[in-house]
C-alpha cells in the first residue's frame, strides 16, 4: 500500500508560485518556513501585514529568498489560507523526496550519514533509506518505461 502525502500546504504553495516565481525559489522559501515552524500550527494572518506572525512568516522568507520573491509566496499563502490555522511539516516530511535525491546525489561525493543525521536530524538508518528512495528515483529517471509497475 502506498503512503498518503499529508502535506498539501507545501505542494499547494509551490505550484501556485511556479508561474510567478519560479519553482525553486518557491520551494526554497517554503522549505525555510518548514524549517523555522515545521512540527507545530502556525497561525495564517488574515491580512498581508497583519501583526507580529505575519512579521516572522515574511523574515524567514525574506532571510531564504529575497524581498519580492518573499513577498509573493507569502501573498499566495495569505490568499489561499488567511485566517486559518494550518499544519506547517517538518522539513524533512514536508521535502523527502527532496531530501532523498540530495542524499543519494552527494553521499558518496565527500558528505557522510552523520552530516546528514546532524541537518536533518534523522538517524543512520533513516538516512540510508532515504539513500535508496533516491536511488530509485535516479533509476526511474534515467531508464525507460516497460510498463512494469514497482511497489
Amino acid at each position: 500500500m502506498k503512503s498518503v502525502r499529508n502535506h498539501e500546504l507545501v505542494d499547494d504553495i509551490i505550484n501556485a508560485c511556479t508561474g510567478t516565481i519560479g519553482r525553486e525559489s518557491a520551494a526554497n522559501g517554503i522549505r525555510a518556513l518548514c524549517r523555522t515552524f515545521g512540527g507545530q500550527s502556525l497561525l495564517i494572518p488574515q491580512h498581508k501585514m497583519d501583526g507580529q506572525c505575519a512579521e516572522k512568516i515574511l523574515s524567514v522568507l525574506e532571510d531564504e529568498i529575497g524581498g519580492a520573491d518573499a513577498r509573493t509566496v507569502f501573498g499566495k499563502l495569505v490568499a489561499f489560507y488567511s485566517g486559518t490555522l494550518q499544519y506547517i511539516p517538518l522539513e524533512r516530511c514536508g521535502f523527502r523526496r527532496d531530501i532523498a535525491v540530495e542524499i543519494y546525489a552527494t553521499l558518496n561525493n565527500g558528505s557522510t550519514a552523520a552530516d546528514f543525521c546532524r541537518k536533518y536530524t534523522i538517524s543512520n538508518t533513516q538516512v540510508y533509506r532515504l539513500w535508496r528512495v533516491g536511488q530509485r528515483l535516479h533509476i526511474d529517471e534515467v531508464s525507460p518505461r516497460l510498463g512494469f509497475d514497482r511497489d
